[in-house]
């Protein structure tokens, strides 16, 4: 039986202790860390890269043989700004070595060492996650084989679509292994979330006419644009509505924190910080970032409280919002940026086409898929005039180039990972924590689920990551409290 999620890890006064178990290098360990590193070293000297890259790659070895869990976790909140700076550019026809990889690639490396080093088992990956990882690898592979396919597939997005976010989610069920940890996940997500809200407010300070950030998108890996702000936040995800739902996730987690902070300074603190989030979702200046924060914030209080009161709470702010906006609509006009968000259709027409062209290019083949790009190859060919690039839904965008197969077993994993959430919320065993900690993993799930209405996600690699990251805490926090042992709350 796991760790109880109400005693474990407890100190004397109640509160958790921070007791990791750390134990001696021993001579296996260090005979791990020079092969790793002479092959590193190996790997760079045939690539040509600049030898002053060996001494942070001993360094980063060295961290994480020692501090893996301290590592990852700073890699969580330093991820979105550092990986638009710290790329190693490698030789034509290989992928960079991004920021986020050499993170991933050392934090995988070390656990492997460190279980095969002390014969500890490795983290048990649910059912679903195979199935979604077995279905996008068949998918990818069927294209390769093909030697006429519609879309060339594309190795850096097959890094950043399947392997980047299983290295997360594995990461974290392999280094989440005390309640305490769990609550550490959270406090680095809100810290990411707070950089990104300052590089977006970077933008506004400025009166950036674009991007200000080298952000990355497009259907080409490589491509770069400075596009977007115009009066929106948009920070250093290059996009407002992944801006503005990441943050809301933000201030769900700082809330969350608050609420089990022990001091007025702590507890003052994240609720600036709240407030400071919930500003940048508004900012954005996005209505489906607005959706999905409020969504997000939503399930995160109808898990941690009941259903119900959700329902409330959720009908108070329809009803205040909706006489806010008759009050207010006629200034709408004093303000060029709100009159294009919030009146104007144009958008709304453009990706409901958009959607009617991706139905019928997912029944010209429903089973077998078109492989890896292919939808938006087809959107461009039947809508050039319009400029048309891309579905900007991303499950008509997994059905279209997976299949439906591909759909129903993406759809299989977020209902498993909500169904864990939700289960931990019905139950009146799990503590307060517990329900806390569960409804903002909840809530980035919810977030994320939602912008995939309006968004191609495949091409925000950190969010995608987060996503996974969500899920792989739902498992851990289950792992620990197994919900079927527990009656559930009446």
């Amino acid at each position: 039986m796991g760790a109880d999620l109400n005693h474990a890890g407890q100190g004397p006064s109640g509160g958790w202790a921070w007791s990791p178990v750390r134990r001696r290098l021993t001579s296996r360990d260090l005979l791990f860390a020079v092969s790793l590193l002479a092959l590193a070293v190996a790997v760079l000297a045939l690539l040509g890269v600049y030898a002053l890259v060996a001494p942070a790659v001993l360094l980063l070895i060295a961290l994480l043989l020692r501090y893996p869990l301290e590592v990852f976790l700073a890699g969580i909140v330093t991820w979105p700004v550092l990986s638009l700076y710290l790329i190693v550019r490698l030789p034509s026809g290989l992928p960079d070595m991004r920021y986020e990889r050499l993170l991933l690639l050392g934090v995988v490396t070390s656990i492997l060492l460190a279980r095969l080093a002390a014969r500890r088992p490795l983290p048990r990956v649910s059912g679903p996650v195979l199935a979604v990882v077995a279905v996008q690898i068949a998918v990818y592979v069927l294209a390769i084989l093909n030697t006429q396919p519609i879309a060339e597939p594309d190795l850096a997005v097959m890094i950043n679509s399947i392997l980047v976010p299983f290295g997360s989610y594995w990461a974290t069920k392999a280094l989440v292994e005390d309640p305490r940890h769990l609550r550490l996940l959270v406090v680095a997500i809100v810290g990411a979330a707070v950089l990104v809200a300052m590089s977006g407010f970077y933008e506004r300070a400025i009166d950036a006419a674009q991007s200000p950030f080298p952000v990355e998108t497009g259907t080409a890996s490589g491509e770069r644009f400075g596009g977007v702000p115009l009066g929106r936040a948009a920070g250093v995800f290059g996009n407002p509505a992944i801006y503005g739902a990441f943050l809301g996730v933000g201030a769900v987690g700082a809330l969350a924190m608050r609420a089990l902070a022990s001091s007025k300074v702590a507890r003052g603190i994240l609720s600036g910080l709240a407030v400071l989030l919930a500003y940048g979702v508004f900012v954005s200046f996005t209505r489906s970032a607005w959706l999905a924060a409020f969504g997000a914030g939503l399930a995160a209080f109808a898990l941690i409280f009941s259903v119900r009161r959700a329902l409330w709470l959720a009908g108070s702010l329809g009803v205040a919002v909706g006489l806010l906006g008759l009050a207010s609509f006629g200034s709408f006009s004093d303000s060029p940026i709100l009159e294009d968000r919030v009146l104007q259709s144009g958008n709304v027409v453009g990706r409901y086409d958009r959607a009617l062209t991706s139905v019928s290019v997912i029944a010209d083949r429903p089973i077998r898929g078109w492989g890896p790009g292919g939808l938006d190859v087809h959107i461009a060919e039947r809508h050039p005039a319009e400029g048309f690039d891309f579905s900007h839904n991303t499950y008509l965008t997994i059905a279209a180039d997976g299949g439906v197969l591909a759909l129903a077993v993406f759809l299989w994993l977020t209902f498993h990972w909500l169904r864990i959430g939700f289960g931990l919320g019905r139950h009146t065993d799990v503590s307060l924590e517990g329900r806390l900690i569960a409804g903002t993993f909840v809530a980035l799930l919810v977030a994320y689920l939602a912008s995939g209405m309006f968004l191609e996600l495949r091409f925000f690699t950190y969010f995608v990551a987060a996503f996974w990251i969500a899920g792989a805490a739902l498992e851990r926090l289950t792992e620990m409290h197994p919900v079927s042992q527990v009656a559930p709350a009446a």
